[in-house]
């Protein structure tokens, strides 16, 4: 009777490569490499803010309800308030003017966020809309003190124009807007500088 060469050493040693080599050429696979050109995270709806300060609530419930568990304004603004939580904003909550950013863990997400007023790079915010398929909420300093929290969810690169990003807007109150921004004005304008992008937003566990 034949056998391998090398005897059974081999078989094993040929069988470890083997599982190494698929294993390696399933993660290469998996890579995702985002579009130069553009993407978006796909639908998301327009939440406005229901008071002057209420941004970050807003921007909560939009990007909570687009992962897929919606953590409301509402709740958010009675549990910062230490409103009753069951109460409508229309009976109290949305009197609630206090600023903030989005507690993800009290809401059932995770999320990462930049520290020391840093804004994503391009190619970040790329890999977060076009591979993560992730809402970024992002923060501006104002000028005379103050912010504001919005919603960057796709991007485009035009050409002789350079990058955009699609922002939605909490933003008037009871109306808010979408728009492009481009990419330097979204890091840093004339009256704002960048604070801090929450990303990687997902449900606890998934």
């Amino acid at each position: 009777m034949g056998k391998w060469p090398g005897g059974m050493g081999w078989v094993v040693g040929a069988s470890a490569f083997l599982t190494l080599f698929l294993t390696v050429e399933k993660g290469l696979a998996q890579t995702c490499v985002p579009s130069v050109s553009s993407a978006s995270v796909g639908t998301l709806s327009l939440i406005p803010q229901i008071n002057e300060l209420s941004c970050w609530a807003a921007v909560g419930e939009m990007i909570t309800a687009k992962r897929g568990s919606r953590c409301t304004q509402c709740a958010q603004l009675s549990r910062k308030c230490n409103l009753c939580t069951n109460r409508c904003c229309s009976q109290g909550a949305g009197n609630c003017e206090m600023g903030g950013f989005v507690d993800w863990g009290w809401c059932g997400f995770s999320a990462s966020s930049t520290t020391n007023d840093r804004a994503l790079t391009w190619d970040e915010l790329r890999n977060q809309i076009g591979c993560v398929r992730s809402p970024i909420a992002f923060s501006w300093h104002w000028e005379g003190g103050g912010g504001h929290m919005m919603v960057a969810a796709k991007y485009k690169v035009y050409s002789g124009y350079g990058n955009w990003v699609y922002v939605y807007d909490p933003d008037p109150v009871d109306e808010g807007d979408v728009f492009w921004l481009d990419y330097p004005t979204y890091v840093e304008g004339e009256y704002h500088t960048h604070w801090r992008d929450d990303y990687n937003v997902k449900v606890v566990g998934e």
